[in-house]
């Protein structure tokens, strides 16, 4: 998030990715409600949250990984960073749009060969804050 906050990233999500990562955070990590708010709020205050304009039908067992192929078109986005290595990792890539792991995109960014990394960027709920 130093990243987005430092404007050298641009994060961009959609309502439904920030609705399934406040569940996520409930549900597996415990999280309180207030706690939750205050993550979504610091999250909306750097990131642009796009409405998606095209629906995306690839994974019938786990639409919120749909939600993020849309919310990376939408944006026109660089790279998708997802944890995902059910689904979304082993695409490689969508629409030209590459999907790397929250590792690799980190370690891309000091490369010379990945230096547009403040062009849109969209994330799932599986990348860690």
């Amino acid at each position: 998030m130093d990243l987005c906050r430092r404007q050298e990233v641009l994060l961009v999500l959609s309502d439904a990715i920030l609705s399934e990562l406040s569940e996520v955070l409930r549900r597996k990590f415990d999280w309180e409600a207030k706690q939750v708010a205050m993550l979504l709020d610091e999250l909306r205050a750097f990131a642009v949250v796009v409405v998606p304009a095209k629906a995306v039908h690839c994974f019938a067992d786990d639409p919120i990984d749909d939600r993020v192929l849309e919310c990376a078109l939408e944006a026109h986005a660089d790279v998708i960073v997802s944890g995902d290595t059910r689904h979304l990792q082993p695409l490689g890539s969508f629409e030209g749009i590459p999907i790397l792991s929250p590792g690799r995109f980190f370690a891309g960014v000091g490369d010379a060969g990945w230096g547009l990394w403040r062009r849109p960027c969209c994330t799932d709920h599986h990348m860690a804050a």
